[in-house]
C-alpha cells in the first residue's frame, strides 16, 4: 500500500474500507463472547483476587499496513472485550496489541497516527488503553510464540497471495498470462494456478496462527471472497467486473499506454495483479487440513457497499471528480507494485489514462439513473472466517 499521509495514500484513502469495517462490530462482539479470556482465578467467597502475576492479554492485527483504521477497530475490540470481562466478573489484565506487516510498510507514518496512551491520572482528547508494537514479517510465517495470543485479526490482506506463479510469469510457459494483467474473464488453466497458490498460502497463514493462539483463543478474517462460482477466472459476478481493480477499467488503461508506445506489450503481459478471492468451498478445505480449529463463523456477504450510497451517487454526478476519487483509491493499493514493475513516469501516465476512462464512463451515465444505480463500483464479495483454537 502507499505510505505517508500524501493524496493517494492508503491513509488518505481508506475511508472506503473504514465504512465497511463499521458492519463488522456485531461478528466481533460474536468473535468475543466465543473467546476463552485469561484471568486470576478467584477466591472461593467469589471476589477477585488482584496480584502481580496477572496474564497479559495479547491481540495481532496481521496485515494492519499504514493507515488509521487498525487503531479504530483494535479500540472498539479491546472496548469490546473489556466489557466481556466485566459480564463474565472477571479482572482484566494488561492487553498488549501487535501490529503486523511486511518489513516495507511505512511503520513510521503508521504509528504517528497512534493515539497517545491512557494514564492513571487521565489524559484528555482520544487515548488508548493497551500497549502497542510492531511487527514487521510476512503472516505467512511464524512471527510469536506458541500459544501467546488471544485473539488474531486479519482484514483486507489475505486475498493476496504471497507470489504470482511461477508459469504464469514465464514466456515459454503454457502458462504464461499473455494479453491480461489478472485473471478474470481468462483462461481457467491460469486461474487454477492462482488457486492452488491462494490455498497455499492460505493454509500456511492458518497453520501458523494454530500455533501462535492460545487455546480458546479467536481467529477473525475478513477478505474478499467468491460463492456460487466454482470456475476461478469468474472472480466475481461478470457483470460486476468494474467494481474490482483488473475490470475491464484497469485492462483497457494498458491498452492506451501500448498503443500510445509508452509501454510494450511485454510490459503489460509481465505484470500480474498477486489478487485471488477463494472460494467458501476452497476455504473449508484449508481449515479442515490445517485442523485444531473450530469455525464459528464462515460466510460470503455479498454486494457489501463500501461507501453510503448517498456519496456514491453524488460522486456519479460529477464524473471529474468521481474519477479522481476512483482511481486515486485504487492508486493507493496497488502504485507500488506498478512503479516497482515499470518506474514511476510510465506508472504516473498509466493513471492519467486510467482517469480518463473512470470518467468517460460516469459521463456516458449521466441522465441514466438506472445505469448510475447499477454501477456500483464501490461494493465487494467479502468473506467473514471466524475460528476458535480448540
Amino acid at each position: 500500500m502507499n505510505g505517508g499521509d500524501g493524496e493517494c495514500s492508503y491513509n488518505r484513502m481508506s475511508v472506503v474500507q473504514e465504512y465497511a469495517l463499521h458492519g463488522l462490530q456485531p461478528f466481533f462482539s460474536e468473535a468475543v463472547h466465543q473467546m476463552t479470556l485469561p484471568h486470576q482465578p478467584q477466591h472461593q467467597n467469589d471476589q477477585i483476587q488482584l496480584h502481580e502475576g496477572v496474564p497479559c492479554l495479547r491481540l495481532a492485527d496481521f496485515g494492519s499496513s499504514t493507515g488509521r483504521n487498525a487503531f479504530l477497530y483494535m479500540e472498539f475490540l479491546v472496548t469490546r472485550i473489556r466489557q466481556e470481562y466485566k459480564h463474565r466478573n472477571l479482572h482484566m489484565p494488561e492487553v498488549q496489541v501487535f501490529f503486523n506487516d511486511l518489513p516495507g510498510n511505512d511503520f513510521n507514518s503508521m504509528f504517528g497516527l497512534l493515539p497517545p496512551i491512557k494514564h492513571e491520572d487521565g489524559e484528555s482528547g482520544r487515548v488508548r488503553d493497551y500497549f502497542a508494537a510492531g511487527v514487521p514479517g510476512s503472516f505467512y510465517g511464524r512471527l510469536f510464540p506458541k500459544e501467546s495470543l488471544h485473539f488474531a485479526v486479519s482484514l483486507h490482506c489475505l486475498h493476496w497471495i504471497s507470489q504470482i506463479p511461477t508459469e504464469v510469469t514465464d514466456p515459454e510457459s503454457p502458462l504464461y498470462n499473455r494479453g491480461s494483467c489478472w485473471i478474470m474473464g481468462g483462461k481457467l488453466s491460469i486461474a487454477q494456478a492462482y488457486s492452488e497458490q491462494s490455498k497455499s498460502d492460505f493454509q500456511k497463514f492458518l497453520h501458523c496462527r494454530q500455533v501462535e493462539l492460545a487455546p480458546g483463543g479467536i481467529l477473525f478474517c475478513y477478505m474478499s471472497g467468491r460463492t456460487d462460482f466454482p470456475d476461478p477466472t469468474n472472480q466475481t459476478k461478470p457483470e460486476r467486473r468494474h467494481r474490482f481493480l483488473a475490470g475491464p477499467d484497469f485492462e483497457d488503461t494498458w491498452e492506451d499506454l501500448i498503443a500510445e508506445g509508452i509501454v510494450t506489450e511485454e510490459t503489460r503481459d509481465a505484470f500480474n495483479l498477486p489478487l485471488f478471492c477463494l472460494a467458501v468451498e476452497e476455504v473449508q478445505e484449508s481449515i479442515a487440513k490445517t485442523g485444531g480449529f473450530e469455525v464459528i463463523r464462515l460466510e460470503v456477504l455479498e454486494d457489501l457497499p463500501l461507501c453510503p450510497d448517498e456519496m456514491r451517487m453524488n460522486l456519479l454526478q460529477n464524473p471529474k471528480k468521481c474519477a479522481k476519487y476512483y482511481s486515486s483509491w485504487v492508486r493507493s493499493l496497488v502504485e507500488p507494485l506498478m512503479t516497482a514493475h515499470m518506474g514511476s513516469e510510465c506508472t504516473d501516465a498509466w493513471f492519467v489514462r486510467h482517469e480518463q476512462r473512470i470518467a468517460a464512463r460516469c459521463r456516458a451515465m449521466l441522465g441514466d439513473a438506472q445505469a448510475q444505480e447499477d454501477y456500483k463500483f464501490f461494493s465487494a464479495d467479502f468473506m467473514l472466517v471466524g475460528l476458535r483454537k480448540l
